[in-house]
């Protein structure tokens, strides 16, 4: 079984980027896209029996933030038995050392009935929760207490400042108004 959506990735900066996200039976599958030469730019891989935590609900930012979105998030987290990410990574806005990720519901609005049920983040949320939970049983990790921790509670985005997230949400250069304010 297969099935994709159209998400956006919030990073730990608060930069969002356009990702088509594959679930598949054993591996979550995010290609992050790039708008501008309209191709994928890159594929991460995350086996589902990896996941050990799924935190879903409203973002939250500092009180001092320049930049806050609204909505709600999911926030998939992998390999608890990683060591924390280093200072240096933690203050790389492009890292991609740290073992979890932020989705949001894309911001455009499309208007064909196809592509708001590929957009519907709550609807992913439920299949990733039940393909995890079967990936658990499936094909439990040696050595490790296996099985997925779903938390309803706010997703904390870390940035204050924020620059690149304020000016990259400011004139929407991270998504092509020229089709139609949606990505895709």
């Amino acid at each position: 079984m297969r099935r994709t959506w159209i998400l956006a990735q919030l990073s730990h900066w608060g930069t969002e980027r356009e990702v088509i996200v594959f679930l598949c039976d054993r591996s979550l599958l995010i290609c992050y896209y790039d708008v501008v030469e309209l191709g994928r730019s890159h594929v991460f891989r995350i086996p589902l029996n990896y996941i050990d935590n799924v935190i879903w609900g409203p973002l939250s930012y500092p009180k001092l933030a320049l930049n806050k979105r609204e909505g709600n998030a999911i926030q998939i987290k992998w390999d608890k038995l990683r060591e924390p990410p280093s200072l240096l990574s933690w203050w790389n806005p492009w890292t991609e050392d740290l073992s979890y990720i932020n989705l949001i519901q894309h911001p455009g609005n499309p208007t064909e009935k196809k592509l708001q049920d590929m957009c519907q983040l709550e609807n992913f949320m439920e299949q990733l929760v039940e393909m995890v939970k079967s990936a658990h049983e499936r094909n439990p990790l040696p050595g490790r207490a296996n099985g997925l921790l779903v938390l309803q509670r706010p997703v904390v985005i870390d940035t204050s400042l924020g620059l690149v997230s304020l000016f990259n949400h400011k004139v929407q250069l991270g998504y092509a108004k020229p089709r139609w304010r949606f990505g895709f």
